[in-house]
């Protein structure tokens, strides 16, 4: 494979795109970027110990997808950072930002994006002014940890990016496998 060019970007998840139905096709959660790796560091940078409970909550169920391992680490040293802050004015729970590469697959042709760094925060106010419980705002975290790693939103009610859950699908970890077959 050979490096074609650098892009940072910033994107918003898309948390509250709507419920979908179990009965979806069953194929694997899409995905459009990875890690250059499968050991991931993160590290959960909020001062709030509620929302410090929620990341770890996402990072262990993350920590069962069968394909990538996530190691914590200092803030300047992590990969993946996760935060939760006040005053983020987001039109959405969570959003994140991330650095990448665009690299080509001189095989197929097909254009790959890389992630070097991605910023992960919940909106706190944005999340209480909704009244989730905690178990919605875990599953609103693994959901933008999905969107971290690489995966994309999906039709599939069973899929974390698809719908409310706290545990990855079978098509989920199909999905992040094929994310990082390359790697």
């Amino acid at each position: 494979m050979a490096l074609v060019a650098v892009s940072l970007g910033v994107m918003t998840a898309g948390l509250f795109a709507g419920t979908t139905t179990a009965s979806a096709k069953a194929t694997i959660t899409p995905s459009y970027a990875f890690f250059p790796t499968k050991t991931i560091t993160y590290n959960i940078s909020t001062s709030s110990k509620y929302y410090r409970g929620v990341w770890k909550k996402a990072v262990k169920a993350w920590s069962k997808n069968g394909t990538l391992k996530f190691k914590a680490t200092t803030k300047k040293k992590a990969m993946m950072r996760l935060g939760a802050a006040r005053h983020l004015n987001y039109k959405e729970p969570g959003n994140f930002r991330f650095q990448s590469k665009t690299i080509m697959n001189t095989e197929t042709g097909e254009t790959l994006k890389v992630f070097t760094k991605v910023d992960g925060k919940l909106d706190m106010d944005y999340l209480a002014k909704q009244k989730l419980s905690r178990t919605k705002k875990v599953a609103l975290a693994v959901r933008l940890m999905g969107f971290m790693v690489g995966l994309d939103n999906s039709t599939n009610g069973k899929s974390v990016m698809g719908d409310y859950h706290t545990s990855l699908a079978k098509v989920d970890k199909q999905g992040v496998a094929y994310a990082y077959r390359l790697v």
